[in-house]
């Protein structure tokens, strides 16, 4: 089963429905990773071999956080005016349809209208 780690972007009850929905998943504020740099939660969950479900840009910055290093980040860029169950659906509903064991060294973009799946090899 592929771990998963949620950002502090994105709400605590991601986690939890992510579990409910047969994942082993954790939100950073429950690990204490509030306010903590970027570099710490990418290395928390490099640690944990987890992917990364984020709305932090920063986290595909090939660079700053290269592929070989990562189980995989999912970046979340949905409104801010969409509902917390309807952000919860929409996620739960992308890591549905994509291969979570193949997100290795991999981007996924779920967006509004569409989600995106970028590998790096």
């Amino acid at each position: 089963m592929t771990r998963l780690l949620v950002d502090e972007a994105l709400p605590r009850s991601l986690a939890s429905h992510l579990r409910e929905a047969g994942h082993e998943a954790e939100h950073v504020l429950d690990l204490g990773l509030r306010g903590q740099p970027d570099e710490r939660v990418f290395s928390e969950a490099q640690r944990r071999e987890a992917v990364l479900i984020t709305a932090d840009l920063d986290f595909t910055d090939i660079r700053r956080f290269p592929p070989s290093r990562h189980r995989g980040v999912v970046l979340v860029r949905l409104p801010s005016v969409l509902s917390v169950a309807r952000v919860l659906e929409t996620v739960a509903r992308a890591l549905r349809d994509a291969s979570l064991p193949n997100l290795e060294r991999s981007i996924l973009v779920i967006e509004p209208s569409r989600t995106r799946l970028r590998r790096f090899e």
